[in-house]
């Protein structure tokens, strides 16, 4: 389960940055769920579901919380991380 949780990290990381590098007026205010990105774990593959959500807070200033779920053995599992970005 720890090796899972460190790639739901990574998974969050991957799709921040991409998100940091993205024109902040090219990121548009709502929830996406993202295509699931698939990781491989010895005899088995764990689909991340990514799902992002921007708020404005004010002109120029939006939250993003970045998260991605998955199951493993029926339990269902998620990790999320939210950051502040600005209008350069």
């Amino acid at each position: 389960q720890n090796s899972m949780r460190d790639e739901a990290v990574n998974v969050v990381d991957l799709k921040t940055r991409e998100l940091r590098n993205t024109p902040f007026g090219l990121i548009s205010l709502g929830t996406v769920t993202e295509a699931d990105i698939s990781r491989n774990f010895r005899n088995f593959t764990v689909p991340y579901t990514p799902v992002r959500t921007v708020e404005e807070i004010n002109t120029g200033t939006k939250q993003i919380t970045m998260s991605v779920d998955w199951t493993y053995r029926g339990h269902n599992y998620g990790h999320s991380v939210t950051t502040i970005m600005r209008d350069q």
